[in-house]
């Protein structure tokens, strides 16, 4: 077969988060803006990003991150969803991470600074004790936040943090067709945060995370996280930290809280951390086939 072209990537995931790993392969255009990167690499024609975010036969929940060199941090990363060049998530920052090291990209190092839309993003490698609670036997990465809480407003998207635990309301991926109709959006600009504190022997907390479009995430975003540990903490400022939390696919992440301050207008300024552990689940070839009828392929929604 003669093929038009080849793209390797890693799949990576952070509790089911997945991000579709790919390193720069474009040409560099002087004085280029991250923005105008980003919208040339899904515009152009026959365009490799495009292309691989919906092959084989892609879903609308994959999201492509591309590592790029940067002259302001140590490395660029630009991420793309289903309808083109959108806000990099804590995730997709602890999947660049493992995607560098794990390739050898870069050494082993306790840090990694990587340049996005919103700014400059500090993925860490956490401490022997986050390895101990087993939350991963390899590298676990760290990534600081600082939000808001009452209204909390990050990304320009607003959150919605509901506790379902006296609802009766059972927080499980197999009740999705359920789920969804009952965590409709008051206004399209706002996301709606579910939480159920558990405890079957073991202490946790569910997290249900309703998207812009209505659906719910099988994994909760960063920003969802800090959502419900501003909340926690608010019922409770003295209780434990860290805080175990567990999305719709199962996947687990921690979050803790170390600085509280008073900011604009009064309302609560928390600083944040977010812990995962980032897995490689394929290394991939797609190749393209010029007599494929389906071209780019399609979205499974």
């Amino acid at each position: 077969m003669k093929s038009k072209r080849m793209v390797r990537a890693l799949d990576i995931h952070v509790a089911g988060w997945p991000l579709r790993v790919l390193f720069d392969f474009t040409r560099e255009v002087e004085r280029e803006t991250l923005i105008q990167k980003a919208n040339r690499l899904w515009n152009d024609t026959c365009s490799s990003v495009r292309w691989v975010q919906r092959e084989p036969r892609g879903h609308a929940a994959l999201r492509v991150g591309v590592i790029a060199a940067s002259s302001n941090a140590d490395f660029v990363l630009i991420v793309f969803d289903a309808e083109g060049p959108c806000l990099p998530d804590e995730m997709d920052a602890l999947c660049a991470a493992e995607a560098l090291t794990e390739t050898g990209a870069i050494g082993m190092t306790e840090s990694i600074a990587l340049e996005t839309v919103r700014g400059i993003m500090q993925v860490s490698a956490a401490d022997d004790q986050l390895r101990s609670r087993k939350i991963g036997s390899r590298l676990t990465w760290q990534l600081g936040k600082s939000i808001m809480t009452s209204p909390l407003d990050t990304s320009n998207c607003r959150y919605t943090v509901i506790d379902a635990s006296n609802s009766g309301m059972i927080l499980r991926a197999e009740n999705a067709a359920k789920l969804e109709p009952l965590m409709q959006h008051d206004t399209e600009h706002e996301k709606k945060v579910f939480f159920v504190q558990e405890n079957d022997g073991e202490k946790k907390n569910m997290i249900a995370v309703i998207g812009r479009d209505g659906k719910l995430l099988r994994a909760p975003d960063g920003n969802s996280v800090g959502a419900v540990l501003a909340t926690i903490y608010d019922r409770d400022p003295e209780g434990e930290m860290p805080i175990r939390f567990h999305g719709l696919s199962c996947g687990m992440v921690e979050g803790s809280i170390h600085t509280v301050q008073i900011g604009q207008e009064g309302m609560l300024e928390i600083a944040w951390e977010l812990r995962a552990r980032a897995r490689i689940v394929a290394s991939c070839e797609f190749v393209s086939d010029p007599a494929d009828p389906l071209d780019e392929g399609f979205l499974l929604r």
